[in-house]
């Protein structure tokens, strides 16, 4: 996870409640650079790591673009809040169907 995507993926996960949280990364959803990151940083914030999606409340699916600038994304699917695409600039946008 690039450096300015760190707080508003630090705050979305503080919003759903850290310590509730179950996260998976669906394999290859994420660069594998950023994916230690994404996971060091879900561990410091005290989520749980599941093996397996069906385990997970909160699952980081891959990446999103936002139509109108390009800015590339974080897609999210949380129990909560549905699937959500979070971007650098902290906007996050459910995406409910």
């Amino acid at each position: 996870m690039g450096k300015r995507y760190e707080e508003p993926f630090r705050q979305l996960v503080s919003d759903l409640g850290a310590s509730d949280l179950i996260a998976f990364i669906t394999p290859g959803g994420v660069d594998k650079r950023y994916q230690e990151h994404i996971l060091d940083t879900l561990e410091e914030l005290g989520v749980a790591i599941a093996m397996e999606a069906r385990e997970a409340n909160f699952t980081i699916s891959g990446y999103t673009v936002r139509p109108h600038d390009d800015a590339v994304g974080l897609m999210i699917e949380t129990e909560q809040l549905g699937t959500v695409h979070l971007f650098a600039d902290g906007a996050k946008v459910p995406m409910r169907v």
